[in-house]
C-alpha cells in the first residue's frame, strides 16, 4: 500500500501519524508540501491565540494516538490556558519530524487515476523540475483561503489583521476599515484594529446578531478571548467599532463608499488549484462526504482538514480545529487502510 498525502501542514501530519499508528511503514507514507514548516497554522496563523484550551488538544492527541508520547515542554504547558496556534505547529513539527516519513517538497500540480494500474500519479512541481510519484490512495491535505468578495477597497490580508504588530505597518489612526465577519478571526480583527487607534471601524456580521457566544448554546460561538472581545465590544468599550448586518445594504454601501482599508473574514475557501483527472477525464475534487472525507468524483481519494471540514454531529455545523481533526480523521483511518 502506498499513500500519498498532498500538504504537511497541521492536516497532513496528523493523518501521516495516525496512518503510522495503524500499522503503514514510514516508507509507504509520501507528503508533498513546498515547506515542511508546519502549514498556515505556523506560517500564517502563528500568532493567533487558539480558542480552545491546551488540555482539549492534549486529551484529543492522547485518545487518538496513544501510540506516541507527547515532548516534554508540551506537558509542562499550563493545561487550562489556550495557546498560540504556533506551539501547536512546534508539536505537530515535533511528533512528525522524528518518524522520517517519505517527503517530496514542491507543489502537485496534477493528479491522474489509471483504472487499469489502480493508481495515481501526482506530478509535482520542484526545484528539479518535474517530479512524480505513485500510490494507490490520495489524501487531499492542500488547505484553504480566507474568501473574499469583489470590491474595490484595498485589502490587508487576514494574516495581518489577526497579528497586531504587523497590522500597525498597514493602518494609521485616520483609517477607515470594514471588517467582513465578526466571528472567531472577525472579532480579533476587530479589536487589533481598536488598538491600533483606527479611527473607524465597521464589523459587517450575517444574521441579526453581531455575535453568537458559545455560554448561550451556539454551537460555533464565541469562548474564551472571543466572547470576551465581544462583551467589551457591545458594552462600549470599544467606541471606534460600529455593527451593520449584512442585510443592510444602503448602510453598506456609504461605509465601504469612504472605506481605506476591507478586511475578510467571513470564512474559507478550499485551495482547488490541482487539476484531477480519472482515466483522462477531468474531475472536481470539491465535493465529498463530509462524514467521511471520501472524495464523490475521485476513487481511492480523501479530502481532510480545512478544506474539507467534517459536519458536526448536528447535521448542520462542521467542525474544524486541532481536536476536531484528529478525531475525524481516526475515525476514518480504518476504511483508508482497509
Amino acid at each position: 500500500m502506498k499513500i500519498c498525502i498532498i500538504g504537511a501542514g497541521a492536516s497532513g501530519i496528523l493523518l501521516s501519524l495516525l496512518l503510522h499508528q495503524a500499522g503503514i511503514s514510514p516508507n509507504d507514507i509520501c507528503l508533498v508540501d513546498p515547506y515542511f514548516d508546519g502549514g498556515d497554522l505556523q506560517r500564517k496563523w502563528g500568532n493567533v491565540i487558539s480558542n480552545t484550551k491546551w488540555m482539549a488538544c492534549t486529551e484529543a492527541f492522547r485518545c487518538c494516538l496513544p501510540s506516541l508520547t507527547l515532548p516534554e515542554w508540551a506537558k509542562q504547558l499550563p493545561s487550562d490556558q489556550p495557546t498560540p496556534l504556533c506551539t501547536i505547529a512546534k508539536l505537530l513539527r515535533d511528533l512528525f519530524i522524528p518518524l522520517k516519513f517519505k517527503t517530496v517538497r514542491g507543489y502537485v500540480r496534477q493528479a491522474s487515476w489509471d483504472s487499469q494500474k489502480l493508481a495515481w500519479t501526482c506530478s509535482i512541481q520542484s526545484g528539479n523540475g518535474i517530479t512524480e510519484i505513485h500510490g494507490d490512495r490520495l489524501l487531499f491535505s492542500q488547505g484553504s483561503i480566507p474568501k473574499y468578495f469583489d470590491i474595490p477597497i484595498p485589502s490587508i490580508p487576514l494574516e495581518i489583521a489577526l497579528d497586531a504588530n504587523l497590522l500597525k505597518s498597514y493602518v494609521n489612526s485616520k483609517d477607515h476599515v470594514v471588517v467582513f465577519g465578526t466571528n472567531h478571526s472577525g472579532i480579533l480583527a476587530l479589536k487589533n484594529l481598536a488598538e491600533c487607534s483606527v479611527e473607524r471601524i465597521v464589523g459587517v456580521h450575517k444574521g441579526p446578531r453581531a455575535f453568537l457566544w458559545a455560554r448561550d448554546g451556539e454551537y460555533d460561538g464565541l469562548k474564551l478571548d472571543g466572547a470576551t472581545i465581544a462583551d467589551s465590544i457591545m458594552a462600549g468599550e470599544y467606541p471606534a467599532v460600529k455593527l451593520v448586518p449584512y442585510e443592510d445594504v444602503s448602510e453598506i454601501v456609504r461605509e465601504t463608499r469612504h472605506a481605506t482599508w476591507a478586511v475578510f473574514a467571513a470564512g474559507f475557501s478550499a485551495n482547488m488549484n490541482i487539476r484531477v483527472t480519472v482515466d483522462g477525464v477531468e474531475q472536481t475534487i470539491g465535493e465529498y462526504d463530509p462524514t467521511t472525507g471520501i472524495l464523490r468524483n475521485a476513487p481511492k481519494a480523501w479530502g481532510f482538514g480545512i478544506a474539507y471540514p467534517s459536519q458536526a454531529p448536528d447535521g448542520v455545523h462542521y467542525d474544524v480545529g486541532i481536536s476536531s481533526f484528529l478525531e475525524h480523521f481516526h475515525k476514518q483511518i480504518p476504511t483508508i487502510v482497509s
